[in-house]
């Protein structure tokens, strides 16, 4: 622990039971410092220093304007699934937690990070529209939507809709929980794919 620098082990314990009750969502350090019973850069330190020991993975927001990208908060995922669960004590299937469609994003993005050298980021509107993923090559982008239910025809949200509207990519996927598809919006290809597939 002294090699870590972690110095309060109490605080650093409860700073990472709250990010794995909040995985998949915003980081808001002032909420993470106050719930923590701890100040602004300790909660730095303690986050540099779990995703330096791969423990979380913090994932950057997608944004064509650099300085309103720099603005946004981060999201927080862990890197091992198990280790999140063993944190809140909680090992049921996913269908009976409320947390269930985190703990799938999460083991995506898990997918998603050995695939290749694709940079990840995510994407949220002022409006609160928000799309999981985008995955960037060069300049190609590919917007991911989890949408882990039993969908009977190709749906998307408003926000997937707005961002290919936005950003016009050539390709983008909905990961189901079983449905397989395909469907056309202003060019962009989408594919509607199992998420066990990836």
């Amino acid at each position: 622990m002294e090699l870590l620098r972690l110095g309060d082990v109490s605080t650093f314990r409860t700073i990472v039971t709250l990010l794995a009750n909040r995985m998949g969502g915003l980081i808001h350090y002032g909420s993470l410092a106050s719930d923590g019973k701890s100040y602004f850069r300790q909660i730095k330190h303690y986050l540099s220093i779990l995703e330096g020991t791969y423990v979380i993975r913090i994932l950057k927001p997608y944004s064509g304007n650099l300085s309103t990208e720099l603005k946004k908060n981060p999201k927080v995922y862990f890197v091992d699934s198990g280790l999140s669960n063993y944190i809140i004590r909680n090992f049921n299937e996913t269908g009976l937690r409320p947390d269930g469609g985190k703990l799938v994003e999460n083991v995506v993005l898990s997918e998603l990070s050995q695939k290749g050298d694709e940079e990840i980021r995510y994407w949220r509107t002022t409006a609160k529209a928000e799309i999981d993923f985008i995955l960037r090559t060069g300049d190609q982008i590919v917007p991911i939507e989890v949408k882990y239910s039993k969908l009977k025809s190709p749906e998307m949200s408003r926000g997937f809709r707005s961002f290919i509207s936005q950003y016009k990519p050539q390709r983008a996927l909905i990961l189901t929980k079983g449905f397989w598809g395909k469907t056309e919006i202003q060019g962009t290809e989408i594919g509607f794919i199992p998420v066990w597939y990836i």
